[in-house]
C-alpha cells in the first residue's frame, strides 16, 4: 500500500511537469552582466531539472594560471583527476599550456529545481561574485548562482570565506536520450564563439545545439562567460582551437604577483556593476523577494526534516510506514521508488553469496550492479540528508525500497569494494601503493569537508571508520554510513551535546566518548585514525591477550618518544610497502596524524587545513613515484604537530 503510494506521488510529480520533460534548456543571454538583476525567466540560477535526477557530465576549461594543472583544475571543479587525465590525453602530473581546453569530468544532480555540481572555492583578497563567476570559473557558474547558493554569507566577500560554488551542468531529457544523446557538454562561449565554430570543432550537429539552447536563429550571437549545452552521443572530444578573431577580445582583469586584481580594473568592475538605474533595482528587488520567499519554505522544510532528532530508534523496531512516507515525500521524484520484488530478484533474495559485510549486499538489476543496505531503523533522516548531497567522494544514493516495515536503500556501485578489506587482507592481491593510499586519505578529507562545510546546515559525520569507506574501480574513496549525522554545531556554541554515544570502538574521539561532546572535531579525530589505519596496515582496535589496545593510543605514545619519527618511523608503516615509500612525506604524514589524534579538539585542525595539507603531499607522492633522482616536498602552512 504504502509503495503503491509513493509510486502514485512520483507519477503526480512526474506528470505534472511533463510539458518540462520535453523542453529543453533556455540560453542564459546577455543577463550574466548585471549581478544585481535576477531575471525569473532565464537560466541565470542553472539548467532546470527536467532530465534524469543525476548523470555523469563534461565541462570545458580554459587553462590559465593558477589553474593549468590536472590537480588544481580538478580540485577547483571537483572533478576526478583521474578521469580528467584520461579525457585529455595527460599524465596526473601534467600541466597544460596557457588557455588550452580542458573537458572535465563532473557528477551532475538537482538540487531544488536546478542541476549543478557542487564545488568549492576559497575568497582571496580582491574577490567578488562576478569576478569569481566570470573569471575564475569562466562562466560554468553566475553570480546570481552563487548569491543565492550561499545566501547566509555576506554580499561583500571577505578573505578566506568557505563559497559552495554550484558549478552549470544538466542530463539530458527524455526527448534527447530517444534521439540517442548520452552526455550533455557545458561550454564556455569565448569572443568569436558562433553554433557553427562551435558544432564544427566538437563534431556536432548545429541544430542539435540550437534546439538544446532553444536559440533563436542559427545562433551567431552568443556572449562571453555565458554556457552552451552540447548535445554528445559518445565522450567529448575538441579539436585544436582556431585562430583568436580579428579584432582581439577586451584584456581580461590583469593580476600582479600575488592574484589580486589591480585597483583600477577593480574599479571599471565596480562601476559596470552599478550602472543600471533606480527603476531597475526596485523591479530586481520585488522579483527577487518574491522569488526568495518562494524558496524558503522549501528551505525551511528540508532544514526541519534534517534536525528532526526522533528518526533513530534505539531498540531497532521495525519502520512505521506513514512516518517513513512522511519523511521522504520530498524526494520521491528524486530518488526511484524501487519494487521490493526487484530487491529481491538483483540480491538472489538476500543470499549469503551476495551479502558485502554486514547488512550490506550486491545487486544485480537489468545488467547494472548495486549496493543494497537493510535499515531495522527509520531511514528518514539518511533518505532526506542523502538527497541533498552532491559530491564524488560520498557514497550516492539512487533509490529506496519498503516492505513490511522493513526499508532497504540502493546505493551505487563501488567494484573494489571496503578499505578495511584492502589495508587488512594481508595479500598481495590486495595491495595498496604509497600514493594510492595518499589519495584515499585526500578523498575522504574533501568528502568530510563538504559534509562539514559546503551544505547548508552543516553535519558531523560521527562515524567516520575504515569500514564505512567504498573504493571504486579506481580505488577513489566514496564515504558512506550516514546514520548517525548530526547537526555540526550547537545552538549557543560551537559544541552541541548528547546523550546518546552511538560510534565505533577505537575510533570515537576522547571528549565524545567521555562528556558526550559533538562538534567537527569527531569526525577530524575518527579520520585520523582511518588514515593511521591507512599507512600502517594496522587496526584501530589491537586485541590482546589481557586487554584491547587502540591503534590511537599507541601511536600517541609513540609519537612522544623523543627522535621517534626519525630512528623508528617503519613500526607504523605496512610491511607490505617493503621500504616504497619516501620516509620525509611519511614523517609529514605522521605529523598530520598526531594533529588530527590530540586530545585536546581545539588543537586539531579543520577539514579545510587538512585537505590543503594533503593536496600538496598527493602532489609530492606523484613526484616521488614518477621520479628517479628524487622528490622536492613543499608543504607551507600545515597544521602544527
Amino acid at each position: 500500500m504504502v509503495s503503491s503510494f509513493l509510486m502514485f506521488l512520483c507519477i503526480l510529480c512526474i506528470h505534472s511537469s511533463f510539458p518540462l520533460l520535453l523542453a529543453q534548456q533556455s540560453y542564459i543571454g546577455k543577463y550574466f552582466t548585471n549581478c544585481k538583476i535576477t531575471n525569473n525567466t532565464s537560466s541565470v540560477l542553472g539548467y532546470s531539472c527536467n532530465g534524469r535526477p543525476t548523470c555523469p557530465a563534461y565541462l570545458v576549461f580554459r587553462s590559465r594560471s593558477p589553474y593549468e594543472s590536472v590537480a588544481s583544475v580538478s580540485h577547483l571543479l571537483t572533478s576526478d583527476p583521474s578521469l580528467l587525465s584520461q579525457l585529455n590525453s595527460v599524465s596526473r602530473t601534467a600541466t597544460f599550456p596557457n588557455n588550452k581546453e580542458i573537458i572535465a569530468p563532473v557528477e551532475c544532480a538537482c538540487s531544488g529545481e536546478f542541476y549543478q555540481a557542487n564545488s568549492s572555492y576559497v575568497v582571496v583578497h580582491g574577490d567578488t561574485q562576478f569576478i569569481i563567476a566570470n573569471y575564475t570559473y569562466q562562466g560554468l557558474t553566475t553570480c546570481h548562482a552563487l548569491l543565492y547558493q550561499n545566501r547566509d554569507k555576506p554580499r561583500i566577500l571577505f578573505s578566506g570565506t568557505n563559497l559552495t560554488v554550484p558549478v552549470r551542468c544538466a542530463c539530458p531529457t527524455r526527448r534527447q536520450i530517444n534521439s540517442g544523446v548520452k552526455f550533455l557538454l557545458t561550454y564556455t562561449v569565448t569572443a568569436g564563439d558562433s553554433v557553427p565554430s562551435i558544432s564544427q570543432r566538437i563534431g556536432v550537429e548545429p541544430q542539435s545545439i540550437v534546439d538544446a539552447n532553444e536559440l533563436s536563429g542559427d545562433g551567431q550571437y552568443l556572449f562571453p562567460f555565458t554556457t552552451l549545452l552540447i548535445p554528445l552521443n559518445n565522450r567529448p572530444r575538441i579539436a585544436p582551437s582556431p585562430p583568436p578573431p580579428s579584432p582581439p577580445p577586451p584584456p581580461p582583469p590583469s593580476f600582479s604577483a600575488s592574484g589580486k586584481i589591480s585597483r583600477k580594473r577593480r574599479w571599471v568592475l565596480v562601476v559596470s556593476g552599478c550602472s543600471t538605474g533606480v527603476l531597475v533595482l526596485l523591479v530586481s528587488f520585488i522579483i527577487f523577494y518574491i522569488f526568495y520567499r518562494g524558496k524558503s519554505g522549501k528551505v525551511d522544510q528540508t532544514t526541519a526534516a534534517v534536525k528532526r532528532e526522533n528518526f533513530v530508534n534505539p531498540h531497532h523496531k521495525l519502520v512505521n510506514p506513514e512516518e517513513l512516507l512522511a519523511g521522504v515525500a520530498d524526494v520521491c521524484c528524486t530518488l526511484r521508488d524501487y519494487q521490493f520484488e526487484e530487491l529481491q530478484l538483483a540480491t538472489e533474495n538476500f543470499s549469503t553469496t551476495r551479502a558485502i559485510r554486514g547488512t550490506l549486499y550486491q545487486g544485480i538489476l537489468d545488467g547494472n550492479a548495486f549496493v543494497i543496505k537493510k535499515v531495522d531503523a527509520d531511514a528518514s533522516k539518511e533518505i532526506s540528508l542523502l538527497s541533498r548531497l552532491n559530491h564524488f567522494n560520498i557514497f550516492r544514493l539512487l533509490g529506496f525500497s519498503v516492505n513490511q516495515g522493513q526499508c532497504y536503500l540502493v546505493f551505487e556501485y563501488a567494484e573494489k569494494g571496503l578499505l578495511t578489506d584492502w589495508i587488512h587482507d594481508k595479500s598481495e592481491s590486495k595491495f595498496l601503493s604509497w600514493t594510492q593510499r595518499v589519495q584515499i586519505a585526500m578523498d575522504v578529507s574533501n568528502g568530510l569537508n563538504y559534509l562539514h562545510n559546503y551544505i547548508e546546515p552543516g553535519q558531523v559525520h560521527m562515524d567516520v571508520t575504515s569500514s564505512g569507506v567504498f573504493l571504486n574501480s579506481d580505488l577513489r574513496a566514496k564515504i558512506a554510513n550516514f546514520e548517525t549525522v548530526k547537526l555540526a554545531e550547537g545552538g549557543e556554541g560551537r559544541y552541541a551535546l548528547t546523550r546518546h554515544i552511538t560510534g565505533s570502538k577505537g575510533y570515537m574521539a576522547p571528549e565524545y566518548l567521555e562528556h558526550g561532546l559533538v562538534s567537527a572535531n569527531v569526525d577530524v579525530y575518527a579520520f585520523g585514525v582511518v588514515m593511521l589505519e591507512t599507512v600502517s596496515g594496522k587496526k584501530a582496535v589491537i586485541v590482546g591477550e589481557r586487554r584491547d589496545v587502540f591503534l590511537a593510543e599507541a601511536f600517541i605514545d609513540f609519537m612522544s618518544e623523543e627522535e621517534a619519527l626519525g630512528e623508528r618511523t617503519e613500526d607504523f608503516i605496512d610491511p607490505f610497502l617493503h621500504g616504497k615509500y619516501p620516509l620525509d612525506l611519511a614523517m609529514l604524514i605522521f605529523k598530520l596524524i598526531g594533529s588530527c589524534l590530540s586530545r585536546d579538539p581545539e588543537n586539531r585542525p579543520s577539514m579545510v587545513e587538512i585537505v590543503q595539507v594533503l593536496s600538496k603531499l598527493l602532489d609530492a607522492s606523484l613526484n616521488w613515484e614518477q621520479s628517479v633522482c628524487g622528490y622536492e616536498i613543499q608543504i607551507v602552512n600545515g597544521p602544527a604537530g
